[in-house]
């Protein structure tokens, strides 16, 4: 077994949680190389260690506490610059702001042009209208009454 494979199953090795086939290849590699049994030799102190800790019963309200705590040291380290903090704050809202004012002018702006469209395109249809039923020629007249034109075409247009 190569040591890299054996410093992995250190631990379980300690704490008896393989095989025993795996204890005696781990047991003759640690024999006959240094660095894997120097590790093993430190993991096992810290093992002992840990097993002399008397257990520490800690009152019902402690970890409530603790987590408060946590969370408002976290909470400090997270705002390094409360400017900072004010500038994301006020960000929003001004952002918001800016939306709002921009999407009321490119309304203004859409509704003219598609007016301006609007108009120019039944302006065309009518034109295209009067010229096609023949209404059309009514405007070239002047502003004269039809007895008037009556009267030239009968006279022959001396007086």
């Amino acid at each position: 077994m190569k040591c890299s494979q054996v410093k992995k199953k250190l631990t379980a090795y300690i704490d008896g949680e393989i095989s025993e086939n795996e204890q005696a290849i781990i047991s003759e590699h640690v024999k006959s190389c240094a660095s894997c049994r120097q590790e093993l030799e430190e993991l096992a102190a810290v093992t002992r260690t840990l097993d002399e800790v008397v257990d520490v019963e800690v009152t019902p309200y402690f970890r409530a506490h603790l987590k408060t705590r946590l969370r408002e040291e976290k909470a400090d380290e997270e705002k390094p610059f409360p400017f900072l903090e004010w500038i994301r704050r006020a960000t929003i809202p001004v952002a918001a702001a800016a939306l709002f004012l921009f999407s009321i002018v490119a309304g203004g702006q859409l509704g003219r042009s598609i007016y301006q469209a609007t108009a120019q395109t039944t302006r065309v249809q009518a034109a295209e209208i009067d010229y096609i039923t023949g209404l059309g020629g009514f405007e070239e007249m002047s502003d004269v009454s039809f007895s008037a034109i009556y009267e030239d075409l009968y006279t022959g247009g001396t007086e």
